[in-house]
């Protein structure tokens, strides 16, 4: 896809996805290389750079078929944290299908983000934007 200006709020208000940018680059090459993110993840590598990241988030604004985004935590006073990034990814019109990833901060594990963000994929919002995309919901 091309890149994008959207703004997604979960159902809670709790988490929001919008553009990535690279301000998040140094936060996104410490998460990807964390060993706990890495327990899960076993394919990302010991180290990561912001340079690395910088890369594959230029990579996947230039892939028209896939759709990135960073995640923030909005706390009860209003501030926002970066804990994140998903991509809705392998964006098939033809077959009417995508995949999503997501790597979220060893931080903000065990907080009942997953479970937020499960509710989130599953919202009337992102089922409407993935019809537009041309994907079915399951």
């Amino acid at each position: 896809m091309a890149p994008h200006n959207l703004l997604l709020k979960s159902p809670t208000g709790r988490l929001k996805l919008t553009a990535p940018s690279g301000t998040n680059d140094a936060e996104g090459a410490r998460i990807r290389c964390h060993p706990t993110t890495r327990k899960y993840l076993p394919y990302l590598t010991e180290h990561c750079t912001p340079e690395k990241v910088r890369k594959i988030r230029e990579d996947l604004v230039a892939d028209e078929s896939s759709l990135p985004f960073h995640i923030y935590k909005i706390e009860n006073d209003g501030r926002e944290h970066y804990i994140g990034a998903a991509t809705i990814f392998r964006i098939n019109t033809r077959h009417k299908s995508c995949e999503m990833g997501i790597i979220v901060s060893p931080e903000a594990h065990g907080g009942g983000i997953a479970t937020d963000g499960q509710s989130f994929v599953q919202s009337r919002r992102v089922r409407s934007l993935l019809i537009q995309l041309g994907c079915s919901i399951l």
